[in-house]
């Protein structure tokens, strides 16, 4: 998703990488107050890599609306926190879509209705204005029929002890879904950017998370592919979203890589890598999928599964499952039924 080429009106520090911020350090909320920009500069025809993506439209160019506060406009945005990374130096923001409609004439996003997005907490990573995070306060856990949603799934096919990993955590988005279905396992999750776990923590459900009194989250502020990146006893799982510049980091394109991590995984573990790739349009990005996937599919000697790319919203990201290809029926009667769309889709490279 990207707030602005979509036409989601955002304030307007936030649509303008050049704008002054000098909020942008604070530790406290931001209250945004006067104008609103809904002024949609044209698609950068650049893919959104680890985030759901758009269909690839030029986005199109509205006009400029005034809100005086907050209460007086209560379809617009509202930014709850904004700061800058310490790590590269773009802009990190968390946005409160409004309760009600985000903006009339029955437009879409991906193929749904605006209102899948009517009160969620968004967060963003950098002037592209892709959401990296979707957080519902009021609904915690409710699907958001983007590549997060497939975490869900995992657990039933994994040990029934160890915990459950995070390489490349963000917004927790995808911890949120896990914890709503199978609160009883455990998290560990690895992030490298502060800032980014520290807006999270009070405005996209990490808190309660990190309190919650069985299945608990432990965030890590470090580096994913470094030696902390493990557990005593093996993962029973690892979920790896690792992305910069809306690209894989380079390090995924190596079987190293991926072999390390398969090593961390206790007898039996799996492992959910997100490879992106989602953009036709994005030359560099559809060669860096590629490569990931020639690597990963090599570290596990080809044992693997992989979500089709169907032209559903899910499967617009090439998601891919190491161990045994499950058996449809029984992963499927262990899951709930609102779960059970998520088991289709999925082939075997070895027989396609």
């Amino acid at each position: 998703w990207n707030c602005c080429a979509w036409g989601i009106p955002l304030p307007e520090e936030s649509c303008s990488p050049h704008t002054g911020r000098a909020s942008m350090h604070s530790m406290s909320r931001v209250s945004q107050q006067g104008r609103w920009s809904v002024e949609q500069a044209p698609s950068s025809g650049r893919g959104t890599g680890g985030r759901p993506l758009p269909r690839g439209k030029a986005a199109r160019r509205t006009k400029t609306a005034a809100a005086q506060g907050d209460a007086s406009y209560p379809g617009f945005p509202t930014m709850l926190e904004q700061r800058r990374s310490q790590v590269t130096g773009a802009p990190i923001r968390v946005v409160q879509l409004p309760e009600v409609g985000i903006l009339g004439g029955g437009g879409g996003l991906l193929g749904l209705p605006f209102e899948e997005l009517v009160g969620a907490r968004v967060l963003l990573l950098d002037e592209t204005n892709d959401i990296s995070s979707v957080y519902i306060a009021h609904d915690p856990g409710r699907l958001t029929r983007c590549y997060w949603d497939v975490v869900t799934v995992m657990d039933p096919l994994l040990p029934r002890e160890g915990s459950l990993g995070f390489l490349g955590f963000g917004g927790g988005t995808a911890a949120v879904l896990a914890h709503k279905y199978w609160p009883d396992r455990d998290m560990e999750a690895w992030e490298y950017d502060k800032e980014v776990i520290e807006v999270a923590r009070p405005h996209l459900g990490v808190a309660e998370l990190e309190q919650a009194p069985t299945g608990a989250l432990v965030v890590t502020c470090g580096d994913a592919f470094g030696a902390r990146s493990a557990v005593e006893g093996g993962f029973a799982g690892l979920f790896v979203d690792l992305f910069a510049a809306s690209h894989l980091l380079p390090q995924l394109e190596e079987e190293a890589t991926w072999a390390a991590w398969l090593a961390a995984l206790r007898p039996g573990g799996r492992l959910l890598a997100n490879l992106g790739g989602g953009d036709p349009s994005d030359e560099e990005g559809m060669l860096k999928t590629r490569s990931a996937f020639v690597a990963l599919a090599a570290a596990c000697d080809l044992e693997m599964t992989v979500l089709e790319d169907d032209g559903t919203t899910m499967a617009r990201n090439v998601m891919v499952l190491t161990g045994p290809p499950p058996d449809k029926g029984a992963w499927t009667q262990a899951l709930p039924p609102e779960l059970h769309h998520l088991t289709e889709g999925w082939v075997d490279p070895m027989h396609q």
